[in-house]
């Protein structure tokens, strides 16, 4: 199991509130930076771009809180596993 992030990753932030959605892609590094407004997001990482690098998906997705300005690192230490890819 990887505990960090995947490079070159696709990335699907919905809005939790209306039907606003941004898109991303991890850098070299696994991170990412997505262009939303204060509010609640949630993560859904492309199947398509994992497995061809050969990762599944977590089952879980991520849940953001912009409305306090930008998060850096997942919410909780529950968010953070379901940030943990299998390989």
């Amino acid at each position: 199991m990887l505990r960090g992030g995947v490079p070159g990753v696709q990335l699907f932030i919905e809005s939790t509130t209306d039907n606003t959605i941004a898109f991303a892609f991890s850098d070299g590094d696994g991170n990412f930076t997505a262009p939303v407004v204060a509010g609640g997001w949630k993560v859904n990482i492309s199947d398509f771009s994992l497995t061809q690098i050969g990762y599944l998906r977590p089952q879980n997705k991520v849940r953001f809180d912009t409305a306090a300005g930008d998060v850096a690192a997942p919410s909780s230490k529950r968010d953070s596993q379901a940030m943990a890819f299998s390989r």
